[in-house]
């Protein structure tokens, strides 16, 4: 599998300076502050990121005004820098994502529609409901064939956790749909 040209980091503060304009600091002060807990907080994760983004051209950096020595930079995203995560969120769900890659799928799901709008944010939905309906599917078999028989383990655990909490956003995605489709009706 081809890796992507930035990481999710890197796509979760592409989100966060589509909304508006960040410094550093407070683009820290979300992931510290939010249930942005799958990303660090840390100056050494957050600034890299934002000189790589800086560097492809999709964020700029600027000064703001003050007697501050210490001028913060304020990061925006750039032309570029907005079809980068419009070409991010518009690709299809897949069902590897689905299976290893959940804290990406909810990071689309949070900036879909923001950025690519209703439609697109129906198409995501339709497209996670089906991947992640055949995942199900293909873990309930699993169970059936090969956990039945397990007496309890903490392997047994963490695969039944593992397949409720796909159920479970199964469920959340199916009443995005419905409250989507209610509200455009």
């Amino acid at each position: 599998m081809k890796a992507p040209p930035t990481t999710v980091l890197g796509y979760a503060l592409m989100g966060l300076l589509h909304q508006k304009a960040q410094s550093g600091y407070e683009l820290r002060k979300v992931f510290a502050t939010t249930p942005i807990g799958s990303f660090s907080d840390s100056p050494g994760s957050i600034y890299p990121a934002l000189a790589r983004l800086e560097k492809r051209r999709w964020t700029r950096a600027a000064g703001e005004a003050g007697d501050n020595p210490r001028q913060r930079k304020r990061f925006s995203l750039t032309a570029a820098g907005v079809t980068e995560l419009k070409r991010w969120l518009a690709l299809p769900v897949t069902r590897q994502e689905v299976a290893s890659s959940m804290d990406s799928l909810w990071l689309r799901c949070a900036f879909v529609q923001q950025v690519l709008g209703i439609e697109e944010t129906l198409r995501f939905l339709r497209e996670a409901d089906r991947e992640m309906t055949t995942h199900l599917v293909s873990l309930r078999e699993y169970q059936r064939k090969f956990m039945s028989s397990v007496e309890f383990s903490s392997g047994r655990l963490a695969f039944e956790c593992g397949l409720a909490g796909v159920a479970v956003s199964l469920r959340g995605i199916r009443r995005a749909i419905l409250q989507i489709e209610r509200d455009q009706s």
